[in-house]
């Protein structure tokens, strides 16, 4: 009987061990790989480590000495980074195979200067608590291998990447921090269609071959807003891109208070005035049937209401002329048009639920 107890003590402390081996914390100052020796010595000299509290650096700088780092399988027991990930200067590196485990990061992924061609290997990366940066990477053919990537807690800052689109982003919803997109091969930003919600700016600069930016339509406007600059949406240096009158962008637009940059575009988003007359234009075909204006074609007054909505209180009155300059605004749903010259105009009400636009005949 006392042989049985210590069998049974023996193989309670095995399975404790193994589920301690299995799974555990370790390294909370981080740990920095340099060569391939040490990514490969990681399951040996770490056994069960799963769970880095610290920041991962990947850093070639012995690559001039010709040890190179070629790939990350030593890695593929971490599940969890409470840190930041790093992978710089790692030209030798083309792909991320071995960090199949990885499900979390609470820090930020930083990927500059590798020769990766795709993200396979983060396939099981479900959010970011920080921004995801990618820059000069012209080898990166595509962002597939985020596929189940759903949430960031900062910016997501590509720059000098080499994707035409952004397919392999098709899960991402929010982006807590700024959208930047600088000096990038893309032709369009297809792939981002699910972000609704970011929270800070839009930066769209200097993409040579950018010609579609609807990828972004569906982002929130209340969540567009500025933090490293005083612009809440910056487009400017795409030679190639002319349309800029998407949902998130003229829902930006139609609050007071906002401010863009339109430059060095094609004519269409090359100003504020090229984009909203697109806007506006734009808007009249689904949003023309929620407002009321009488009487139209009008002189010296009209009278302005939502269809089926006698309640004016909490609107606001703009009036644009063809060119989406803002001519007038006010709170009241009598309009007083003695002052504006004879011509075609659009009449904009927003209220907290809901944007109507109605073309306006002044005689």
């Amino acid at each position: 009987m006392k042989s049985s107890k210590q069998i049974l003590k023996v193989l309670i402390f095995v399975v404790i061990s193994v589920q301690w081996s299995v799974s555990q914390s370790c390294l909370p100052d981080g740990i920095v790989f340099y060569v391939q020796a040490d990514v490969d010595s990681f399951p040996i000299n770490y056994p069960g480590c799963s769970i880095i509290e610290g920041d991962v650096i990947v850093n070639n700088q012995a690559a001039d000495l010709g040890l190179y780092l070629t790939n990350l399988q030593g890695l593929s027991s971490i599940v969890s980074i409470e840190g930041n990930l790093r992978i710089e200067f790692v030209g030798s590196l083309d792909s991320l195979d071995g960090l199949q485990g990885l499900k979390y990061v609470g820090g930020g992924i930083r990927l500059v200067s590798t020769g990766l061609s795709s993200m396979v290997g983060l396939q099981n990366l479900d959010s970011i608590g920080g921004g995801f940066s990618v820059m000069i990477n012209f080898s990166l053919e595509s962002f597939e291998g985020l596929s189940h990537l759903k949430k960031m807690g900062g910016d997501l800052y590509l720059a000098k990447v080499g994707p035409k689109t952004l397919h392999g982003l098709e899960h991402l919803q929010k982006i807590g921090g700024n959208l930047a997109l600088v000096s990038n091969e893309m032709e369009n930003l297809n792939g981002l269609d699910s972000l609704r919600e970011i929270d800070g700016e839009i930066v769209i600069a200097n993409n040579e071959k950018l010609t579609d930016i609807s990828g972004i339509r569906n982002i929130a406007p209340t969540s567009i807003h500025p933090t490293v600059s005083s612009w809440h949406i910056q487009i400017y240096g795409n030679p190639l891109l002319s349309e800029c009158s998407i949902a998130s962008v003229c829902q930006t637009l139609a609050i007071p208070g906002t401010s863009f940059k339109f430059e060095n575009n094609m004519p269409g988003c090359n100003s504020i005035g090229d984009v909203n007359a697109k806007c506006l234009v734009g808007a009249i075909e689904y949003k023309t049937g929620l407002l009321d204006v009488f009487p139209n074609p009008a002189s010296d007054q009209a009278i302005v209401s939502f269809v089926g909505d006698q309640e004016f209180s909490g609107c606001s009155v703009y009036i644009f002329n063809q060119l989406g300059v803002l001519v007038l605004s006010q709170k009241s749903n009598i309009l007083d048009l003695r002052g504006l010259k004879k011509g075609v105009y659009y009449v904009e009400i927003v209220k907290a639920d809901k944007i109507g636009i109605k073309k306006l005949i002044i005689e």
